[in-house]
């Protein structure tokens, strides 16, 4: 090669290394192409002690309503806190701290121990149903189709999801995803961390209740009285029942059964498996509030003012209570206490061998149209009432 040709070419060849060897570092190690998040389907998911802890609506993602621990003597108020604004949704006790919203999009953290506030925040929008928590975030629906989720230590807000209706619940939160429903019937998969939406499976019926959720499936009643199975991972319907009518209360998941009750007032237990009908029975009247399942028992309380006790195998009535006033949220149970506030602000407590009355409490004379909520650790049982009220009561 001429020496004329060495001047031209060897500075090509030079320059050219230079840049892949540039190209090469941006790739791998610069900032122009940062490694993005895994999504949700490729991060490995918690385990299922990890999401022992969570907590939303009914506990846990069966949203059964049971809880461990013992109120068959009558409790104290220990504090109250006044929200100063109303409220239609429900409270968790997550981590010694109690999570609730407003009407008008408040939302506050407060100390178990004596009510004292951690953070109020405004999120300009109605909050619906529980909120969830997963010891990472707070997760809460605005009723005009926003779910957000914030920092549960400072209320920051972390991001915001859009869905395609209005929504009347809060959501479920399981391994790395979060379910809910909307008014327009589509239910919504979305990912804990980013809040983007892993599938949506569209229906025919708004859906105003919590879907329940295992390792395998998604389950979820709409209004036109159906049933959905979903594969939880992909939103692949499984299987699908009709009821008799629309669904109050949203279904309950205990194993491999599920429960639920429709507005005609028919009880159903399914094979969460395949959709089969169990058992069923009438209890004659609408239920309010989700039945709560656990030990052998279902609980349910009615617009007839009436608190039952069935056989969860059988579907057989043990005992029937007058509750004096219409039952507010349905009940929730702890150890062998059914315990069911009313809409007129009376809190009553029943034996759940026989029914029979503990003990009561009245409330500052509020409605209350929310199911309680409970503490393992201290005992602490929270009820909150319309008028934004929310009252602690232990020993």
């Amino acid at each position: 090669m001429s020496t004329r040709w060495r001047a031209v070419i060897l500075p090509l060849l030079l320059a050219a290394a230079i840049a892949a060897v540039i190209v090469a570092g941006i790739h791998w190690g610069g900032t122009a192409t940062a490694p993005t998040t895994p999504d949700a389907l490729h991060r490995p998911e918690p385990t299922l002690e990890e999401m022992a802890a969570w907590r939303c609506a009914g506990r846990d993602a069966g949203h059964r309503g049971w809880w461990a621990g013992e109120l068959e003597s009558l409790p104290e108020e220990r504090w109250r806190y006044e929200l100063g604004r109303r409220s239609l949704a429900a409270p968790i006790v997550a981590d010694g701290v109690v999570y609730f919203g407003g009407e008008e999009g408040t939302v506050v953290a407060l100390n178990l121990a004596d009510g004292a506030e951690f953070w109020r925040v405004e999120l300009g929008g109605p909050v619906r149903g529980a909120p969830a928590w997963d010891g990472e975030r707070l997760y809460l629906a605005l009723g005009r189709g926003t779910l957000a989720a914030l920092d549960p230590q400072t209320g920051a807000e972390l991001w915001r999801a859009e869905l395609s209706g209005p929504v009347d619940t809060g959501p479920t939160p399981y391994g790395n995803l979060l379910y809910l429903g909307d008014e327009a019937g589509v239910l919504h998969a979305v990912d804990r961390l980013t809040g983007e939406t892993l599938w949506i499976h569209a229906g025919q019926a708004p859906i105003l209740s919590h879907p329940a959720v295992d390792a395998a499936t998604v389950y979820y009643a709409d209004q036109a009285g159906v049933v959905h199975a979903l594969d939880r991972l992909s939103g692949v319907e499984r299987w699908r029942v009709r009821l008799e009518s629309r669904v109050y209360g949203g279904v309950v998941l205990d194993e491999e059964r599920l429960f639920a009750v429709s507005r005609t007032g028919q009880v159903a237990a399914l094979n969460a498996v395949d959709g089969t009908l169990l058992a069923q029975t009438d209890v004659g009247h609408p239920p309010v509030g989700p039945p709560v399942v656990g030990d052998e028992h279902l609980l349910l309380a009615t617009d007839r003012a009436r608190l039952y006790r069935l056989d969860s195998n059988e579907l057989v009535g043990r005992w029937e209570v007058k509750l004096g006033d219409y039952p507010g949220g349905g009940p929730l149970a702890v150890g062998g206490v059914v315990v069911c506030p009313t809409w007129f602000g009376r809190l009553r407590a029943y034996g759940l061998g026989e029914g029979e009355l503990l003990w009561e409490l009245d409330s500052p004379g509020a409605f209350c149209d929310a199911p309680p909520a409970f503490d393992e650790t201290t005992g602490t049982l929270v009820v909150l009432y319309q008028d934004g009220t929310l009252i602690a009561y232990g020993r």
